[in-house]
């Protein structure tokens, strides 16, 4: 575990796999600071900080528009499928289900009509109906009651600790230094949630608490609807970029 929290640098990297691309500090002409993957141009200065931020494979494909659509994608996908292979799911979950997408609607309307998204759904339904035993299937329906429990925290309305990119990171700090698991859990988008949990649950809580004690400094950069950008700087002076998606009136960790 001691390596894993060493690769982890200033926060989850190890729970995120992918490449990471240098980040340039720059300073323009109108004395502003901009964080940016491309070198600085001549009227800029560039700052030898040693940051690192994913590459086009990693939070590029979260950003924007895609970034709540993304989401939205995953859950309708989720919920259809454990529709088809849990017993009497349909039928408990459809009173948060239709909460859900009516606060979600503008979204739907793009996503049921995309035929990626149509297509995903329809083999994974194949799937289940084929060979419901299958390894897949089975660890499909290990996540329905966590996807039934987004949903239903959603029919409830927005969580308070989550109002604020700031408050969502206070939040997820915290519960590291109380050894809260499911409480940083919560802090995280789904797809983020489930490539971080075998680490948060392997951790002591020693361990965790050390994750949150090694960030030194957090800082927003950039972002505007949707979707907000930070700063991370541990006290070894290591640093990465930390994206924020707006879900239903909570910010949640997208990408770190």
């Amino acid at each position: 575990m001691t390596g894993e929290l060493a690769l982890a640098g200033i926060l989850l990297l190890a729970v995120i796999p992918g490449a990471w691309a240098q980040v340039y500090k720059c300073t323009g002409a109108d004395g502003k600071v901009i964080y940016q993957q491309q070198a600085c141009g001549a009227d800029k200065r560039k700052a030898a900080l040693p940051i690192e931020a994913p590459g086009p494979t990693g939070s590029e494909r979260y950003r924007g528009d895609l970034g709540l659509d993304y989401h939205v994608a995953m859950v309708l996908l989720m919920k259809l499928s454990c529709d088809d292979a849990v017993p009497g799911y349909r039928e408990r979950t459809a009173t948060d289900y239709a909460i859900w997408r009516k606060k979600h609607y503008a979204s739907l309307v793009k996503v049921e009509n995309d035929p990626d998204v149509r297509n995903m759904v329809d083999n994974m339904r194949k799937l289940n109906r084929a060979n419901p035993s299958s390894e897949a299937a089975t660890q499909m329906r290990s996540e329905c009651d966590g996807y039934a429990g987004q949903m239903a925290a959603e029919a409830q309305g927005p969580d308070p600790r989550f109002a604020s990119p700031e408050k969502t990171w206070e939040t997820w700090q915290s519960s590291l230094r109380r050894g809260d698991r499911e409480g940083a859990k919560r802090c995280l988008i789904d797809t983020v949630r489930k490539k971080a949990e075998p680490i948060l649950n392997r951790a002591t809580p020693d361990e965790l608490k050390a994750m949150a004690d090694a960030i030194g400094t957090f800082k927003l950069t950039e972002g505007s609807g949707e979707v907000r950008q930070a700063v991370a700087t541990r006290k070894d002076g290591r640093s990465g970029f930390v994206y924020f998606l707006n879900v239903a009136e909570e910010w949640k960790i997208n990408e770190m």
